[in-house]
């Protein structure tokens, strides 16, 4: 009776121990699958980081050719007629009062087309810091008279960004600016730009709004969001019809 029973114990014992040790295989076997799909992640986003900044850098080369052409080749020729213009005022003095109205036309379409020229290429960004810019760019619109643009910084000197991260948050200041001027009927525009250690960029509007949960597609929020994860930054975009939409650009 007692071999049967110490029998029944060892038994009991080994299937315990055989319990045990396909847990461990088993959760050894998850934790290696949950380490292989993390690592597939990482490797799948990096994948498409890659691609998505190949696609921004073309753009970037792109526009920086266009910002070129437009100050080379318009931009002298416009610089040719403002000369042509002032020697003909020499010439016939008495069309001075005709040819001023003209010659005032063609410098500010020169000056327009030299700020166009700046705001497309990147290259400005270099020698600049990103609030400078950000700040030109609102005096531009501001002149316009349809919507009143502010740039609010606490501790402005205290932010540091690199070259790419420069780029990037110029790019999305400007597919922000766009699509505000485009759909939102704003009448005020504003951005707040706090958190030097882990920057916080809030683009607030007081327009007509839009649907969030139908808009995530387009274009322009899908930039947004694209030029967002290339510099490790979360994108939040909340708006309620008639009453504003709110852009969050925080450093994850």
């Amino acid at each position: 009776m007692t071999n049967i029973a110490i029998g029944i114990i060892i038994t009991f014992l080994f299937v315990c121990m055989a319990i045990l040790f396909c847990a461990i295989l088993i959760k050894v076997y998850v934790a290696k699958i949950k380490k292989y799909n993390q690592l597939l992640f990482e490797k799948q986003l990096e994948q498409q980081k890659a691609v998505s900044r190949a696609v921004l850098e073309t753009q970037e080369e792109t526009l920086n050719n266009i910002a070129l052409d437009l100050h080379d080749d318009a931009g002298q020729r416009l610089t040719y007629l403002n000369l042509q213009l002032e020697q003909l005022k020499l010439k016939q003095p008495e069309m001075n009062s005709t040819i001023a109205p003209i010659s005032k036309t063609v410098n500010d379409l020169a000056i327009n087309l030299r700020d166009l020229s700046h705001s497309v290429t990147s290259n400005s960004l270099v020698n600049s810091s990103l609030f400078s810019v950000f700040e030109k760019e609102l005096l531009r619109i501001n002149k316009l008279g349809v919507v009143t643009c502010h740039l609010e910084i606490i501790e402005k000197k205290a932010f540091s960004f690199t070259l790419e991260e420069k780029i990037i948050h110029y790019r999305i200041f400007q597919e922000v600016i766009n699509n505000m001027l485009k759909h939102s009927r704003a009448t005020t525009f504003t951005i707040n730009v706090i958190q030097p250690d882990r920057p916080i960029f809030k683009y607030l509007d007081n327009g007509q709004g839009f649907n969030s949960s139908q808009e995530m597609n387009s274009n322009g929020l899908h930039n947004l969001q694209l030029r967002c994860e290339l510099i490790d930054y979360n994108c939040d975009i909340s708006s309620v019809i008639n009453e504003g939409s709110t852009i969050q650009i925080s450093k994850k």
